[in-house]
């Protein structure tokens, strides 16, 4: 079908354009006379299979097989294309229209955008706004993303300061500013989620640290060392770890341990940007190196030093063991196998006492930190069952075996 090209857009959009409607996983708007939009929905599709923990589901041998093995993207979204273009549907929202009319403010801002002759779009309806991706011919990298939030949702505005405020890491996508009725554009970032190799409980006592996670931590220190302040971290004020340590999950040594660790931090430690959600498909990947860090809508101004790295690391071994075989059982051996007591926790430990050292918080808070984090992730839990793919009692048994740790590893030093 042909959209109708507002005035003064005709070198734009005045152009045949063909959309179809897709309503699972998400529901989205595609542009299919070019190929670019239907690939990039399908690489989301193969993201989401693999990172979200497909062992639970049943069959489990079915999702896990696809979610290792992922679906053919080409083939695919060739399937989609011709599905569109033998069933167009309405074309998108009037915030991809704006885009289009005014991309020469666009490449204003930011010259190296090239003209906006031959874009394409794809648009999707997340949770926390209205998201475009505008791509150029034969780059699979999204020239520009907007978005646009839904209702009164704080998230999207949010996102726009945490961009600026990232920006001197280079960990962020480039801000661009907002346009009428467009509330946040930035520029894409090229690459593709990090990847999440499958885990046999069997091995994770020999997991060791992988090169794609020393390079985020490598990128997390230089987001500590542009951001910190001096302050209190939310994690030790807002009560979330309250709730905690209210609860009956916890043996007392570990509620005495981490009281002790929230007091250390709460009059040591320094506050850093933490982006809150650096899940493996929120970390982007090029060339062997992260590219940056997408989505920022949860992003915490007073975050805790390292906090980012322990939510990275234990995302990376949950979902790793989730492309395999996954129980709360079998997740809690393999933590305390690989995180406690492996190679792969003596690396992150390390990763992390640079991180926190560069935010200039003293590296011997690092065992404090730590548990700092596993506590108020325990909390966030407590708070809210059964929003999580893991149950409080499983956190309250990482923390257990942390805290076990700590002390007969001789992890726990004090300044």
């Amino acid at each position: 079908m042909r959209c109708r090209a507002p005035r003064g857009t005709a070198r734009v959009t005045a152009r045949t354009r063909t959309w179809t409607h897709v309503s699972r996983p998400w529901a989205a708007i595609v542009e299919v006379g070019a190929p670019e939009p239907a690939r990039f929905y399908v690489s989301l599709t193969r993201e989401a299979l693999r990172y979200g923990l497909p062992a639970v589901r049943r069959p489990r041998l079915l999702w896990t097989t696809v979610g290792r093995l992922g679906i053919p993207q080409r083939a695919t979204a060739a399937a989609l294309r011709r599905a569109g273009r033998l069933r167009p549907a309405p074309g998108p929202s009037a915030q991809v229209e704006t885009v289009l009319a005014r991309w020469d403010e666009l490449v204003a801002r930011d010259p190296s955008l090239p003209p906006g002759r031959s874009l394409s779009v794809l648009e999707l309806e997340r949770a926390a706004a209205r998201t475009a991706f505008f791509f150029a011919p034969g780059d699979a990298t999204p020239l520009v993303v907007a978005k646009t939030a839904h209702g009164a949702d704080p998230g999207v505005h949010h996102e726009a300061a945490a961009l600026s405020r990232a920006a001197p890491a280079g960990v962020a996508p480039r801000a661009l500013g907002s346009l009428p009725g467009v509330d946040s554009l930035q520029r894409g970032l090229p690459g593709r989620a990090l990847r999440v190799a499958p885990i046999r409980v069997g091995r994770s006592a020999a997991l060791t640290w992988p090169a794609e996670l020393a390079t985020l931590a490598a990128g997390l220190g230089d987001l500590a060392a542009a951001t910190a302040a001096p302050g209190v971290p939310d994690a030790v004020t807002d009560g979330v770890i309250d709730a905690a340590l209210a609860g009956s999950l916890l043996s007392e040594d570990t509620r005495d341990a981490v009281a002790g660790a929230v007091a250390r931090v709460r009059a040591r430690s320094s506050v850093v940007l933490g982006h809150n959600d650096v899940s493996p498909q929120n970390v982007l990947m090029h060339e062997g190196r992260l590219s940056g860090l997408v989505d920022w809508e949860g992003g915490e101004d007073r975050g805790l030093p390292g906090g980012d790295l322990w939510n990275a690391g234990l995302a990376w071994l949950e979902q790793g063991i989730g492309l395999v075989r996954w129980s709360e059982e079998i997740l809690g051996d393999a933590f305390t196998a690989a995180w406690c007591y492996g190679p792969y926790g003596a690396a992150l430990r390390a990763a992390a006492t640079e991180v926190v050292a560069r935010s200039g918080t003293p590296a011997q808070l690092v065992p404090d930190l730590e548990l700092v984090w596993f506590a108020r992730h325990l909390g966030h839990r407590m708070q809210r069952p059964g929003s999580h793919p893991t149950s409080a009692a499983l956190v309250a048994r990482q923390l257990e075996s942390l805290v076990r740790a700590h002390s007969t590893e001789g992890l726990h030093v004090r300044a």
